[in-house]
């Protein structure tokens, strides 16, 4: 048997060797993905600086103070000049980012587990029940996903929570789609068949032996639309219909600006500024997790 720890003459295990070789090699092989490697230093910044907003500013991002409104950057010790009410455009885009970021990301989750459990049930359980669903697939898919986030949050009211499940209605289905197609080919696997063959339930195989091995798609699936996620979010904000004032949010900056934009650009440039950079970090880091976990990923995901 393989020792689990060093020895009494102080030599290492065997399984210890192994285990800081492996962290060894997928440390190079990290380091060596430029892609990924450098868009997560950018994406860790990010992710700081909006965590740990109270450490880079000690402003109160929803602060109204009408004698400081419309200040230039730099002006009367605003890093970022103000906005119309007069509130900090530098601690309303740390706090925004809290913000857009996180609920691009429940957004993302909810919809990977949804699709990952509806589209693996599907194509496991076959026959009438893979039918019924993806015909309801098939008739969602017809309904455009922007206009049918509108509908919604304009029925039901401008709200967090409206615009989060206006997102995930229709946002589960390509996961579903997806995991329904990587599971056909995995369900006629050795390894499937025999659990079968030893009296193991459809749930135990689903949840045991399946969804495992569908997840690491489905997670570079997900990662590749935490940028697609923080756009709908700020584009449904800017609406009016999304997050509402007076919470922070990058799309709801801007829309609070467009007003003023001929003549303080800076209340629209700088929102933008963290849209743009948020979203090409995101999408890059996305392409760069691909390649990381599976260079042939990107076939399966354009199919």
């Amino acid at each position: 048997m393989i020792a689990q720890t060093a020895n009494g003459n102080g030599s290492v295990s065997a399984s210890t060797v192994y285990s800081e070789k492996k962290v060894s090699t997928w440390w190079r092989k990290f380091t060596k993905n430029k892609l990924l490697f450098i868009s997560s230093i950018f994406c860790a910044a990010l992710v700081f600086a909006v965590v740990f907003a109270p450490l880079f500013t000690d402003q109160d991002p929803n602060k109204v103070d009408l004698t400081k409104r419309l200040l230039q950057p730099g002006e009367d010790g605003s890093f970022l000049g103000t906005d119309g009410f007069g509130r900090d455009l530098f601690a309303r885009i740390l706090y925004g980012g809290r913000t857009s970021l996180g609920l691009s990301v429940c957004i993302v989750v909810v919809n990977a587990a949804i699709g990952l459990i509806v589209g693996t049930t599907a194509a496991f359980l076959g026959g009438i029940v893979d039918g019924i669903i993806m015909r309801i697939v098939d008739i969602l898919m017809a309904f455009p996903s922007v206009i049918l986030s509108l509908f919604i949050v304009g029925v039901f009211g401008a709200s967090t929570f409206n615009l989060f499940i206006s997102l995930i209605v229709l946002g589960w289905i390509g996961y579903a789609r997806m995991s329904r197609s990587l599971v056909l080919s995995l369900k006629e696997q050795v390894f499937i068949q025999s659990s079968r063959t030893l009296g193991c339930s459809k749930i135990r195989i689903i949840f045991t032996h399946l969804i495992p091995n569908v997840f690491p798609t489905i997670l570079i699936y997900g990662a590749m639309h935490i940028g697609s996620a923080i756009l709908s979010i700020s584009s449904i904000s800017f609406l009016g219909l999304g997050v509402q004032p007076p919470t922070a949010e990058w799309g709801s900056m801007l829309s609070d600006a467009k007003q003023y934009v001929s003549l303080y650009p800076h209340m629209v440039i700088f929102p933008g500024i963290a849209i743009a950079a948020s979203v090409l970090i995101f999408n890059i880091m996305g392409d760069g997790v691909r390649e990381f976990a599976d260079p042939h990923a990107k076939k399966i995901i354009k199919t």
